[in-house]
């Protein structure tokens, strides 16, 4: 059985190296790195900055994707799951401004790691 990350007060980093993520209705975001949950906040690196939101209402399915309301915003929904290859290249790759090939998924979580250290 998979761990609720929601259940803990403490700061939980999640496992996924790169997550998907999608909202209707923000637009603003598709990549989510080094998630971070401490207590009803939540904050990740989404390739350029770093987001932080507070949580209203959360879900966490059981194929390890989770789901969350913001809090102070116009019920905007968001819902992270793990970045795979197949994922990259239908719903992300056309929506950056300068989007890669990549032949395999590690070859993919190096790129988007790079994009932290290149942010700093």
């Amino acid at each position: 059985m998979r761990e609720n990350f929601f259940e803990r007060k403490i700061e939980k980093t999640f496992p996924e190296r790169v997550y998907y993520v999608k909202s209707e209705q923000d637009g603003t975001v598709l990549v989510a790195m080094n998630i971070k949950i401490n207590g009803e906040e939540i904050s990740w690196f989404d390739g350029t900055k770093e987001r932080v939101m507070k949580i209203k209402n959360k879900t966490q399915n059981s194929d390890g994707s989770f789901s969350f309301e913001r809090e102070d915003g116009d019920n905007e929904a968001y819902t992270f799951s793990k970045m795979t290859l197949d994922v990259y290249n239908e719903k992300v790759k056309s929506q950056l401004s300068s989007p890669e090939e990549f032949e395999n998924e590690e070859d993919m979580f190096k790129a988007f790691e790079t994009t932290i250290n290149s942010a700093w």
